[in-house]
Order: C-alpha cells, then structure tokens, then sequence
C-alpha cells in the first residue's frame, strides 16, 4: 500500500481530524495536528480510508491551501472535498480526503494543508495558550532545554519565562473543552509536543442531578439539616429546606484553568443558580530550572476525600430516649394519654369559678403524669 506523510495546520484550534475505516461506519483514531502524519492507502475509493475534517463549535469551513506536488499535474491528487454523507456520526459543514493508492502516489513530496475556519470561541486572555498535558507530555517537556546560552555557557534567554503555569486538577475535564491539537510554543522556541488545547480559559464541569424527595410532614422544614458533599471540596455546602425539597438539585464547577479558582454553582430549576459558592481546586506544579525553581512549592488546594459523587445528607432531629425527652405534639382528650405530657391549650368543660380554670390550665402545662 501507499504512503504519504502529511501535516495538517492552519486554524488548528477549531477543527479535529479523524481517520476512519473505508465502511465509512467506524471510526480508526484522531490524528495529530501541526505534526507529521503517515497516512496510508487503500486499493480505489471503495476499499480506502478517509481522513475527516470536524470543525468545533458553530465555526465554519473557509478554505484551504497546500504547498503539495503532483507526480503528473494533469492527473488528480489527494484534495479535501465537501461530504453530504447521511446519517450517524456524519453531521454538517465535514470535508474528507479519501487515501487511495492512486491518489497518493501521484504525490511527490510531504504536503502541508493549511485550513481555515470562519468563526468559533473566543478566550478571554487571547495572549496564551491553555494545553491539557498527559503524564507522557510532562515528561517530554521537563527534557526541553528552557534556557538558550552562548559558547562560553552563558545564558542568553530564558524561555520560561512564557510559562504562566502548571497546574493539576486532579480529575479529568470535559472534551467538549477542548479545540484540537497544537504544539507547545514557548515564545519563538517550538518544543515539538503536541497535545489537546483548551477553547476557553474556564471549564464547566457537570456533576449532574440530586433528587430530593418531596416533604410528608412540615416537620422536614423544622430543624432538619440537608448538606451537599461535593468531590475535591472541604466542606459541605448546607442548603435551606425550603430550597431543596421536593426540588432536583443541579451541581456545575466552574474552573479557572489558570489558577484552579472554582465557582460551585447550584441550581433548582430555575434559570440563575440559588447558591454559588468560591474555592480553589488543584495543584501548582513547580517548574525546575538549571539552579532554581520558578514556582514555589505549594500544598493541594480541595481536599482529597475519596467523594467520587456528588449526594445531599439529610439530617433530622433525633428523639433522645427518656421519660420527659420524647415529646410530640398531640390533639385529643387527656384521658386517652398516659405517661408525661404537658398541655399547650385545651378546652375545660364542668362548672368551675374563672380562677380554678386557670389553676387547673396552669398545672397543666407545667406537666402532668397520667397513670
């Protein structure tokens, strides 16, 4: 089979490439961008596999340029076409390149498409660039020489100094965050590392939904307690009865990617949230240097307690066992009681003066044990 070593760039932070089978049902793998890729061909049209463009987001294909060289001009070449394929996983606005043999090898150098999108997310700080970096890529960065020096060994320029942070959070992010691959640039110094890149400098996180059944008594809303444990966070966040009961409780952290500061935001079905609450999340990771640190070393930010799932804990008052501990409120004629009880109000029938009522009412409720 042919191959051919291309590289696709351009607007590399608003479109994915795929390759998949030649059934056109199954998808092979994604495929780097900015970087070499070897790709291979099949027989004809019908026996080959294809390399799919996906834009990201509501952008739009524009164009596309490259610098490739045909073997024999006047015969065609791998080129990137419109698909209108129908149904599941194809979706709108995909170009395709089919990798047949034929095509292939009538190239005959190592192309590079330049691609261009119209449109898509714009980051808050469009100065930097947010990569997600998997333990392989830490290693190969901590081996990039970050410091350029002169013959004699003198230090000339210091290319940390384009590193805002490295910060671990401890737990997957969404991959909807994330615009394709690119490499990692340090100022003018290309590391060569290339890895997912964020569209956005904070993440939204879906915990999901907390059921709270709905109250049988209006005791719930008296002295209970319902606390929210949330992974990564210290604290419970107490939530009022009245906000929760009988109410779905949706759970959303909002990630500062540059500083692991959080907003958990907490919703009932309305709109706006009925609680948001601030804290920090993640790790600064310290960046070693020939004879120095450039971060200091700081603890864990969160707590690592084991919550993997976000519940609600509902806590009602506990009835302490005891002759006069134990009360609840009752309505009915005394003489159906028996034990301790003390008498809030009642209605006295029999012919007695207004002050003996009263004596009587007042024995009463100071507590009165009915044998």
């Amino acid at each position: 089979m042919a191959t051919m070593t291309i590289t696709l760039a351009g607007d590399t932070d608003k479109y994915t490439a795929e390759l998949w089978y030649d059934d056109m049902t199954t998808k092979v793998g994604d495929i780097p961008l900015n970087t070499p890729y070897v790709a291979t061909g099949g027989s004809n049209f019908g026996t080959s596999n294809a390399i799919i463009l996906r834009p990201i987001g509501d952008v739009v294909f524009d164009s596309y340029t490259s610098d490739i060289t045909l073997s024999e001009p006047w015969k065609a070449g791998p080129e990137f076409t419109e698909l209108n394929p129908i149904g599941d996983p194809w979706g709108d606005g995909l170009r395709g390149m089919f990798l047949s043999n034929v095509l292939i090898t009538n190239v005959s150098n190592s192309p590079t498409f330049d691609i261009k999108y119209i449109g898509g997310s714009v980051v808050v700080t469009p100065f930097n660039r947010l990569h997600s970096m998997d333990g392989v890529a830490l290693e190969d960065f901590a081996k990039v020489r970050l410091i350029e020096t002169d013959v004699d060994g003198n230090q000339v320029f210091n290319y940390s100094v384009y590193i805002v942070n490295l910060l671990n959070i401890g737990f997957e992010l969404p991959s909807s965050a994330i615009a394709g691959n690119s490499n990692i640039i340090l100022g003018s110094l290309d590391t060569g590392i290339n890895t997912p890149l964020f569209n956005t400098d904070s993440v939204t996180v879906d915990l999901g939904y907390i059921e709270v059944p709905a109250s049988t008594s209006s005791l719930d809303y008296l002295s209970n307690t319902f606390e929210l444990f949330l992974p990564f966070v210290e604290s419970p966040i107490d939530i009022d009865p009245t906000l929760c009961i009988g109410k779905t409780i949706h759970i959303e952290y909002v990630i500062d990617l540059y500083t692991g500061d959080m907003t958990i935001n907490l919703y009932n079905g309305e709109e706006k949230p009925f609680s948001s609450t601030k804290t920090t999340i993640g790790r600064n990771i310290p960046t070693k240097l020939v004879g120095e640190t450039n971060y200091s070393i700081t603890g864990t930010n969160g707590v690592i307690n084991n919550v993997l799932t976000a519940y609600i804990r509902h806590t009602k008052p506990e009835l302490v066992e005891g002759q006069f501990y134990n009360l609840v409120s009752k309505v009915g004629s005394i003489g159906l009681y028996k034990g301790y009880l003390e008498v809030d109000n009642m209605e006295l029938q029999g012919k007695a003066l207004a002050d003996e009522k009263q004596q009587i009412l007042s024995l009463l409720r100071n507590g009165v044990i009915i044998k």
